[in-house]
């Protein structure tokens, strides 16, 4: 579920058989990215919408040298469904 609070995009995943969904990431119009990991929270930077990609399942974060920072997957969404979603990422990051 993808929520647009103007400012950021914020997408949440649910696991099959869990009851509530998670935050997934959220995209800051700034470039911010934080994503949810294992880990704790992963906080990259964007510069441009050339740095939101979609590879298989995953919704990809690069640098301006097309080096991966990060990605997230996204397998249960169909792949025009995640190519969109990195196609308003891409044009939340570039509208400032």
């Amino acid at each position: 579920m993808l929520v647009d609070f103007g400012d950021r995009y914020v997408v949440y995943t649910r696991a099959l058989f869990r009851d509530r969904a998670k935050r997934a990431f959220v995209v800051f119009d700034d470039g911010r990215v934080e994503v949810a990991t294992p880990r704790g929270i992963e906080q990259v930077q964007v510069t441009s919408k050339y740095g939101v990609t979609v590879i298989g399942d995953y919704v990809r974060f690069s640098d301006p040298h097309g080096t991966d920072m990060v990605r997230v997957a996204m397998p249960w969404i169909e792949p025009e469904d995640r190519r969109e979603l990195a196609r308003r990422i891409g044009q939340l990051i570039d509208r400032t």
